[in-house]
């Protein structure tokens, strides 16, 4: 056999005194999430692999980053009946150069001394790498085997240990579902994935408002949100061995960044002389600066404006201009002069519903289409409005020298008629 190491670990020779014959070495350490490269390659090329007499052949080289610090290693080697002559193993680092062994081992027919006294630990092979394993028998070749199973174990679950968000604002404009921010955990375990809810405890107060899509955070409604501070309560659980959570308050800050609106209704929308109308403007929020500065009435007047709720809901009155027919007349608000207590001042303008004005007397005609009465003679009366007129009877008549019977009308109270039958002597 050729000269060991001067570095050698451990040296040694063994007789194979016999044709089978089992020798094993657990190396083993902390354990690891999964499979690393290195395991799936060792495993892949020393299942039950025979030793053939060329050194080259069976010599294998492993870069240490392809395993971790936890992985464990088991290898066995054993022999058929016709297993004889000199066979040498070798695991370690830098074999081709014959550095270091971690473990070296010499068989042949003549001796035996000592045997295994010293273990790797995945730590070592990533401090010293690469790994690399040779097998040489020589004589009869492919009668010794080595078996070499590489394993890692579930290491023990690391919990999350904070959540960040990466932004906290929101506006009132924005729309539903609008995504405040996105979450991220911090966590141990580099591979574990992270899944994030909404949960009860301190700090949930304004959970309801909000919901969680993946890893965002949205807002709900954000138009239905009070502005200020609002407070949920986030969880995140990890996709690890029982799968460990963490709990963290966010604070959202909310703004209000929306113009007040303004519905405006008259009461009465048909308007005659003598008559008002209650007009009521109801704001979407509370305003100030609003006053009659701010209005158009058309074909009236209206009293100061007024609010008894905090400048949500503001009424005034109504009256008509005197004289007036117009069936179509609006009050209009300039937007602009109002704003909400977050400073957001109206935009455009709105108008109410329309409103109908009627304060302009009704004339009338009067012909008698006789104008020459003689005993016994009648003549009929035709007395035309201006418009339609309604309680209008015979007491509202004065006659000279006769009197008026059968008042009536057929078009609706314009066209009026009746009989004037003189006075007798």
């Amino acid at each position: 056999m050729s000269a060991r190491p001067k570095n050698s670990i451990f040296n040694t020779s063994l007789k194979l005194l016999y044709p089978a014959m089992l020798l094993v070495l657990s190396l083993a350490s902390a354990a690891a999430k999964a499979e690393s490269a290195g395991c799936a390659a060792v495993n892949a090329h020393w299942d039950n692999r025979a030793v053939s007499t060329s050194w080259v052949a069976e010599f294998t080289s492993y870069s240490a980053a392809d395993f971790l610090a936890s992985d464990t290693i088991v290898f066995s080697i054993f022999g058929t009946a016709a297993a004889s002559g000199d066979f040498e193993f070798g695991i370690g680092w830098d074999l081709a150069a014959e550095q270091e062994y971690a473990y070296h081992w010499s068989f042949n027919q003549s001796w035996v001394t000592g045997g295994p006294a010293t273990q790797i630990t995945g730590a070592q092979i990533l401090a010293n790498g690469p790994l690399q394993i040779s097998a040489q028998l020589t004589l009869v070749p492919n009668t010794l085997f080595v078996d070499i199973t590489c394993t890692s174990a579930a290491p023990a679950n690391n919990a999350p240990t904070d959540i960040s968000l990466s932004a906290n604002t929101l506006n009132q404009s924005a729309a539903a579902n609008t995504v405040v921010g996105t979450l991220s955990s911090t966590d141990a375990d580099g591979g574990d994935s992270h899944t994030y809810t909404l949960v009860a405890g301190a700090g949930s107060t304004d959970n309801a408002l909000f919901n969680i899509s993946g890893n965002q955070l949205r807002a709900t409604n954000p138009a239905a949100i009070a502005a200020g501070n609002r407070s949920v309560r986030v969880r995140t659980t990890d996709s690890g061995s029982g799968n460990l959570t963490f709990e963290k308050v966010f604070t959202i800050v909310v703004t209000d960044n929306v113009a007040p609106t303004v519905t405006i209704v008259v009461a009465d929308t048909a308007l005659r002389i003598g008559e008002t109308s209650l007009v009521t403007f109801t704001f979407s929020e509370a305003v100030t600066g609003f006053t009659n500065a701010d209005l158009t009435i058309a074909n009236g007047t209206l009293s100061p404006v007024s609010s008894s709720d905090g400048g949500i809901t503001w009424t005034a009155t109504l009256t008509p201009g005197s004289n007036i027919t117009d069936a179509t007349n609006v009050i209009t608000l300039n937007n602009a002069g109002v704003s909400d207590l977050a400073g957001n001042a109206g935009t455009g303008t709105t108008n109410s519903n329309n409103y109908a004005i009627d304060t302009q007397r009704p004339t009338a005609s009067i012909v008698v289409a006789d104008t020459a009465l003689a005993i016994g003679e009648t003549s009929l009366v035709t007395i035309t409005f201006n418009e339609a007129v309604t309680g209008f009877t015979l007491a509202d008549l004065t006659v000279a020298n006769g009197a008026l019977s059968g008042l009536s009308s057929s078009d609706g109270g314009i066209t009026w008629t009746a009989t004037l039958t003189p006075g007798s002597n």
